[in-house]
């Protein structure tokens, strides 16, 4: 489920053997099948949510089981490199949209540096309405506070384009005018 469903979120980590017993969670290794096939298998399963119920670190069921299943055909699908190119597809994007927003009067992009896709905007107008003229425009971002504050959130993925970025930068002149 997405997070604005409530979740739950599925998260994927690498861990050294001695710590593999450690962690909750399922663990996932990587075999080779009798043909010589590479494959990927459940090895190791805390039962504890089982044997200890209240006292569980753990608390696995079929939905996380669903979720690792469709980041599995997810991962499969984008290949190899995959991850890799989304990410730098983020990053490049990202990129461009906060030089676009820094040529806007009225704005900024105060913590630049180690941005994947998200990042935040200080402006000299009211964050809410900036917000609200967006949300007209189908465009959806958030109001973040940091130090007493405010400012607007922006996420940019691989899924964006620049069509729709260079529509948010219309909205933000708008309220030069």
């Amino acid at each position: 489920n997405y997070m604005n469903y409530g979740g739950p979120s599925l998260g994927i980590m690498a861990v050294k053997s001695k710590f593999m017993r450690k962690i909750p969670g399922r663990i996932i290794g990587r075999t080779i099948d009798k043909k010589g096939k590479e494959g990927f298998v459940l090895t190791l399963q805390t039962r504890e949510q089982h044997i200890r119920r209240e006292n569980a670190t753990s608390n696995i069921c079929t939905n996380q089981s669903l979720l690792a299943l469709r980041a599995l055909i997810y991962m499969s699908s984008i290949g190899k490199n995959g991850i890799q190119k989304i990410i730098e597809l983020c990053i490049n994007k990202t990129s461009f949209l906060i030089n676009e927003i820094e040529k806007i009067k009225g704005y900024s992009v105060p913590f630049k540096h180690n941005i994947l896709n998200e990042f935040l905007v200080e402006s000299d107008y009211e964050i809410e309405s900036i917000i609200k003229k967006a949300y007209k425009e189908n465009i959806y971002l958030s109001k973040n506070t940091y130090k007493n504050k405010t400012f607007m959130q922006i996420s940019v993925t691989e899924k964006r384009t620049k069509k729709e970025m260079l529509k948010l930068i219309t909205v933000l002149k708008s309220f030069n005018e």
